[in-house]
């Protein structure tokens, strides 16, 4: 049985043009937490057990508004939200549960758990989790705002998207600096890889997914 986490789901946002990939996410996705699983794109159906919600065709240029239209409709307060092409390398639940501690302790607007390292600019906290210190973003620091896997409070998520976006665009915008934010940081070293990069499978990628091709 797995471990309640009140209040906390886990959310994917995908697009349609990336269903090929949904079947391979869904095979590194090694998650046993208790929490809801919700799976935002466009029209397209998913046939996998995850809570799917639908909203529309968008462009690219209009993907913060599909991630709103979507978020909308979970009830959760807090989100680790993630895209479709986050390969899983290992399980991190209890480390997981050790940093949503942290985060509800700090009452963070996001934490996010990083597999690369950063360029942002970052102090160290009090709290060490399995050796490692959990960091703090400075005010002025690039990418406060950040879609990699992060722990989001969903209020924060709604203001970070509040324009109508691509992406990259979003998490380089300097709107969010100085806001008092607190957006806390976690260094856990190739736990996820990032399968897709500029609509092309990655070469780690491209072996994953062969994988799960062969062995369907």
């Amino acid at each position: 049985m797995g471990v309640e986490m009140k209040d906390l789901a886990v959310v994917i946002v995908t697009c349609d043009k990336y269903s090929w990939i949904w079947d391979t996410w869904y095979h590194y996705f090694d998650w046993n937490l208790d929490t809801p699983i919700y799976f935002i794109n466009e029209t397209e159906d998913c046939n996998l057990p995850v809570k799917q919600i639908k909203v529309g065709p968008h462009s690219v240029n209009r993907w913060t508004k599909m991630v709103r239209e979507g978020v909308k409709q979970i009830p959760e307060k807090h989100l680790f939200l993630m895209t479709e092409d986050i390969l899983f390398n290992r399980n991190i639940d209890d480390l997981f549960i050790l940093l949503y501690d942290v985060f509800l302790k700090y009452n963070a607007e996001a934490l996010r758990v990083r597999s690369h390292p950063s360029v942002s600019y970052m102090s160290d906290t009090r709290d060490i989790v399995q050796g490692k210190y959990v960091r703090k973003l400075s005010q002025d620091s690039k990418y406060l705002v950040s879609f990699a896997p992060n722990i989001w409070d969903k209020e924060y998520l709604m203001i970070c998207l509040k324009r109508n976006q691509n992406p990259w665009k979003c998490e380089t915008s300097r709107r969010m600096n100085d806001r008092g934010q607190l957006v806390l940081d976690y260094y856990e070293p190739g736990w996820y890889t990032n399968a897709v990069v500029k609509g092309k499978l990655t070469e780690e990628g491209r072996k994953q997914h062969e994988i799960v091709l062969d062995g369907h």
